[in-house]
């Protein structure tokens, strides 16, 4: 028996296929520049964009913030036997019903 490097995800449980997409960007805030606490400048921000939404149009926004001590990627988290957040998005967001966003 061997064992191989595979290309690509891994697949699910680790990795499921979005429907949509999840940009990771990376944002610099000029008002936490120089702030008591030193919290750096530069912050990750996830954009979750559902099939179907267009660059060039508007659409509502939906804004979830973690809390004080949180970061963004404990969204990507993952319980046992169960999807992560963003999964959850993703999956309410392949009903054909629910409204873009």
């Amino acid at each position: 028996m061997t064992l191989r490097i595979k290309e690509g995800p891994p697949g699910s449980p680790w990795d499921r296929e979005l429907w949509g997409r999840l940009d990771k960007l990376t944002v610099t805030s000029e008002i936490l520049a120089g702030n008591p606490l030193g919290d750096p400048v530069d912050r990750p921000l996830y954009v979750y964009v559902p099939e179907g939404v267009e660059d060039d149009r508007s659409y509502p926004s939906i804004y979830v913030i973690q809390g004080l001590t949180g970061q963004v990627d404990t969204w990507l988290n993952r319980s046992p036997f169960e999807p992560t957040m963003v999964e959850r998005l993703d999956s309410m967001f392949s009903d054909k019903e629910v409204p873009r966003a």
